[in-house]
Order: C-alpha cells, then sequence, then structure tokens
C-alpha cells in the first residue's frame, strides 16, 4: 500500500515536498498538515535524500516517498477512528 501511495503523491500532488506532503495528509487524513507535522515530513524526506547521495545511489521519487508513506499508513489517526 506504501508503494501504490507513493506512486499516487509523485503523479497526482503538486510538485514539491511541501505540497505533497499537504497533499497526503488531506488523502488520509481528511485534513490538512499542521505546521508541526509538514516540518517533520520535509525533514524525513530531506534524511532520506541525504541518506541516499551518500550511499552513491539517488532513489526514484516514488523510493523517496515510500517510506514516508508507510509512516503515515501506520499512524494511529489512520488505523483507529475516534
Amino acid at each position: 500500500q506504501a508503494k501504490s501511495l507513493a506512486a499516487r503523491v509523485v503523479k497526482q500532488a503538486r510538485p514539491g515536498d511541501a505540497a505533497r506532503v499537504q497533499w497526503l495528509y488531506a488523502q488520509l487524513y481528511a485534513r490538512p498538515a499542521t505546521d508541526r507535522e509538514a516540518k517533520i515530513g520535509l525533514a524525513v524526506l530531506s534524511r532520506a535524500r541525504e541518506a541516499g547521495n551518500e550511499a552513491g545511489a539517488r532513489p526514484s521519487a516514488e523510493q523517496l516517498w515510500e517510506p514516508y508513506c508507510q509512516i503515515l499508513l501506520c499512524s494511529n489517526e489512520f488505523m483507529y477512528v475516534d
């Protein structure tokens, strides 16, 4: 599911990490990401890019977004209805 969601975010969301983070929150939680959530998301993506660059590999956009999508899909907010 995370792989599929990562492909969707790359194809359907506006370009740019901030816009894509907001798109994911709208799709998964039906609300915008808070400032704190957006900062965390951007930090996760930045670290993933740095790790890929240090390893000498440039992950595809889908590969970059897949772990972050997995994090969001495993959240309590996604798993349980309040």
